[in-house]
């Protein structure tokens, strides 16, 4: 068959041109040019033309809104067949695509996903793990803030409160005393802090546990009944948990070790004045002790050193005090002796002590620099009972700051009498020279006899 080709026809025959007579009829009539089809010459040669009628774009049965949104399309000369479109526009498009694989598909865009609020689980060994850390600060600052804070900032946390007394029970059962004193004040600060949501059963729950297990927790801890009945005792004095439990396990309970436990632990309450003794049932220790029974620990301390010099002996009395944050009272006491005694082999001994204690890490800088200045603070007083303290402590001070224990400044810093404005290089360098000074008047007081 021939092939077709669609083009234009001319439509008057007059000397106008071909343009504007399809122009004129355009305007005029509204009206489209007429097509003529020609066959191109092959087997059969001539052409023949068929014409069609006008018809009016009125009465055109084609659609209209079609042909106006081409136009729309190519405005500005994007878009079309067979372009991208106009620079940006994938930038608007929406990606969208089902394939999981791909990298851009969202599960959100899913019509047949539905989420719902689901709450996480903890196993035990996952518990344990999250609250060790906060437990073990909270032995080494005393504070339980950031215990509280971490069972309310983690609400899934709470379903779990006996298993996080529990492990804190575990916990105390490894230290010592004044540990384990800081785990019954932190079981009373859990149970006022979520005592609405249950912290009496779930304290409860937690003694239970520890007497399900407590035959794998002697293997750790051999001693672990008496601790844990003293535990359950103080839980009671303390109002945290009803005697009515311990009854109550007592009579569930015929024999074995959990039974030992709650005897212990309803012998500790029915004792004279048990309620009372119960809140020492871990004794004075730490930071609870009151400061003046600490100083006369550490001047005893100090004592035995001097007669004994024996520095192992003395660190080791010194640490099972458990007050790290109290040592400059220790050089206070120490300094102390060497006023008291005005000795220069005690000067030496003490200066010695001084020095192995901080060679070793046992007292700190700070607290070596603080025990000087509290000494320099109660210098007045101290020159009241002993004269020649001013003198001994230039003295000292100066030894001390050779053999770099304390800075040169800290040695130097040392308060002198108000009066006393010739003893201004503060150094006794002859037995001549502090004799001379002690025929001065310190604030009006006369030293010498």
């Amino acid at each position: 068959g021939a092939i077709m080709e669609e083009i234009d026809a001319p439509v008057s025959a007059s000397g106008n041109s071909e343009k504007e007579s399809v122009d004129d009829l355009e305007g005029k009539h509204n009206l489209k040019p007429p097509k003529v089809l020609l066959k191109k010459k092959g087997r059969h040669d001539g052409v023949q033309a068929t014409s069609h009628h006008f018809h009016s774009e009125k009465n055109s049965k084609k659609s209209r809104t079609k042909y106006r949104l081409r136009k729309t399309e190519r405005k500005g000369g994007a878009g079309g067949k067979g372009v991208w479109g106009a620079p940006g526009d994938e930038s608007l498009s929406e990606v969208y695509t089902n394939d999981i694989n791909d990298p851009n598909y969202d599960s959100n865009e899913e019509s047949d996903v539905c989420l719902k609020f689901v709450q996480i689980q903890f196993t035990e060994g996952e518990i344990k793990d999250l609250v060790k850390p906060v437990i073990l600060e909270y032995i080494e600052t005393g504070l339980s803030a950031e215990v509280i804070t971490l069972i309310k900032e983690n609400s899934n946390l709470l379903p779990h409160l006996s298993t996080i007394i529990a492990y804190a029970l575990e916990i105390g059962f490894d230290g010592k005393d004044s540990c384990r004193e800081l785990i019954s004040q932190l079981i009373i600060n859990v149970y006022d802090e979520f005592y609405k949501q249950g912290s009496r059963m779930a304290l409860q729950d937690a003694f239970t546990q520890c007497l399900a297990n407590i035959e794998d927790l002697q293997l750790d801890c051999p001693n672990v009944v008496e601790l844990l009945g003293k535990f359950m005792a103080r839980a009671v004095a303390d109002d945290c948990l009803a005697p009515a439990y311990i009854h109550k396990s007592l009579d569930q309970r015929k024999e074995g070790k959990a039974r030992e436990v709650l005897a212990l632990a309803e012998r500790l309450l029915t004792i004279k004045h048990g309620l009372v003794r119960l809140d020492e049932v871990w004794g004075e220790s730490g930071g609870n002790r009151p400061v003046d029974v600490l100083s006369k620990k550490f001047a005893a301390i100090i004592d035995e050193y001097i007669s004994s010099l024996d520095l192992d002996n003395a660190i080791l009395s010194i640490t099972s005090l458990e007050v790290p944050h109290f040592k400059h009272e220790l050089i206070y006491e120490t300094i102390w002796q060497c006023m008291n005694k005005d000795n220069l082999e005690t000067d030496r001994i003490c200066k010695q002590f001084l020095k192995d204690l901080y060679v070793r890490g046992v007292v700190s800088h700070e607290q070596m620099c603080m025990g000087f200045s509290r000494i320099y603070d109660d210098l007045p007083g101290i020159l009241l009972d002993i004269p020649k303290a001013c003198i001994i402590l230039t003295r000292f001070a100066t030894s001390c700051a050779a053999e770099g224990i304390i800075p040169e400044k800290i040695a130097h810093d040392i308060p002198l009498p108000e009066d006393d404005g010739d003893r201004g290089h503060k150094r006794c360098l002859s037995e001549s020279e502090e004799v001379q000074s002690m025929k001065r008047t310190d604030g009006g007081l006369s030293l010498a006899k």
